[in-house]
């Protein structure tokens, strides 16, 4: 896969984490006012659009992961009613989304930087 499509795949999984985030958060879960993982996976989103570097897309893998795992945690639990149900969903095929195309935007990104350099 080309680093662009992965890259762009992993802004979308990165921006569903964000849409589960705040559909919870209009569900009534509690969380801080400014949601920590929101603003991680948006400043994640910024760098992979905007920056150059080779490094970005590790930073986007490691926000899907810190999300994936309270995402997991939360599916599943009996008294969540039909919003949270969605926004916890939407939050799991994001951060999966994001781990594996972030994964394979890193793999292209590196083989890309190496390419250039041996020519």
């Amino acid at each position: 896969m080309n680093y662009p499509t992965a890259r762009n795949l992993t802004a979308v999984g990165l921006v569903g984490i964000i849409i589960g985030i705040v559909l919870l958060r209009i569900a009534g879960v509690e969380m801080p006012a400014v949601p920590p993982g929101a603003v991680i996976c948006l400043v994640a989103v910024i760098l992979l659009l905007a920056a150059p570097w080779r490094w970005v897309p590790i930073v986007a893998v490691l926000g899907a992961l810190m999300e994936a795992i309270p995402s997991f945690a939360g599916i599943g639990s009996a008294d969540h009613g039909t919003l949270e149900v969605a926004g916890d969903w939407i939050r799991l095929l994001g951060a999966l989304t994001a781990l594996v195309f972030g994964v394979l935007a890193t793999i292209a990104s590196f083989r890309r930087a190496k390419s250039e350099s041996a020519s």
